[in-house]
């Protein structure tokens, strides 16, 4: 038997990188898929999902509005009968500046996308997932939030704001079979990388020479990660905040 069959697994962010392999991922475990994106392109991973013979929705929608999200998971509850599996994928990485040249309304934006989403989203499935006496929630943050990020003010902020997330959903739901957990990526090769490694290749060899194995990771090293701990076999490890970083974050002389 597939690990996750007969579970709902809600992902945003799915329609590329790596909440898209996260979703080939958990489907071809047996998981059913809400897949969630700002981006049309959601609905081609739909597809593919059911190509390859496994099912899954898709919606198209903006983190931001909280109806929105209410919305959303009410009609996920609707389709699929249950959620199981929350994966809080989706962020936004794009406001680089110096805190003090930074755009307030960009500093917003990152709050929003980056956690008052994954707050939203979570507050609505909780009361779900107690009803089921069961439940998985992901947030996936990342080493800017753990090491800060020079110009990354937004982003290192709100990432380390969702380990602190994580902790608490793993306090309120640990009686009810839910565990959350934090997924802490160091630089992962997802087309965003592979844009930006184009477009300054200097800087991309400069990251790439702070890892300790001295490459990037891959989108399955996170995705596979993710399979595990939204599983049955995780079920006792909840609160955690996991780097995979391939020693980005260790110190050496």
């Amino acid at each position: 038997m597939k690990t996750l069959e007969n579970r709902v697994a809600i992902i945003t962010g799915a329609g590329r990188g790596l909440g898209k392999n996260d979703a080939m991922v958990l489907a071809r475990e047996g998981a059913t898929l809400a897949l969630a994106d700002i981006r049309d392109s959601v609905h081609n991973t739909k597809q593919e999902i059911e190509d390859a013979g496994g099912r899954a929705s898709s919606y198209v929608f903006d983190l931001r509005s909280t109806e929105g999200i209410r919305s959303f998971v009410k009609n996920v509850k609707e389709e699929f009968g249950r959620i199981d599996i929350l994966i809080n994928n989706a962020a936004n990485v794009t406001n680089i500046a110096p805190i003090t040249k930074m755009d307030d309304e960009k500093w917003q934006l990152d709050v929003d996308v980056n956690l008052t989403a994954v707050y939203q989203l979570s507050k609505e499935v909780l009361p779900i997932m107690k009803e089921q006496n069961g439940g998985r929630i992901i947030g996936m943050a990342s080493v800017a939030g753990t090491l800060g990020g020079y110009g990354q003010a937004g982003y290192s902020a709100t990432k380390m704001g969702t380990i602190g997330l994580m902790k608490t959903l793993a306090l309120e739901g640990a009686r009810y079979g839910i565990t959350a957990n934090a997924i802490v990526p160091g630089i992962i090769n997802t087309e965003l990388a592979k844009e930006q490694r184009e477009v300054n290749f200097q800087m991309s060899e400069r990251m790439r020479k702070r890892i300790a194995m001295e490459r990037f990771g891959e989108p399955d090293d996170i995705s596979e990660l993710i399979a595990f701990l939204v599983s049955e076999r995780a079920g006792y490890i909840t609160g955690q905040a996991i780097t995979i970083a391939g020693g980005l974050d260790l110190f050496t002389f």
